[in-house]
């Protein structure tokens, strides 16, 4: 997987591969609370 792409990208190119995007669940958080990375589903 490309570590670095832009999310829509991703679900774009899974979606044409008759993939469907579920949900985004973070992974890794910040001291301020705030989502810094995330796991598409």
């Amino acid at each position: 997987m490309l570590a670095n792409a832009d999310h829509r990208e991703l679900i774009d190119k899974y979606s044409r591969e008759g993939w469907r995007f579920i949900t985004a669940i973070p992974t890794v958080f910040s001291g301020h609370v705030v989502i810094k990375q995330f796991d598409l589903v």
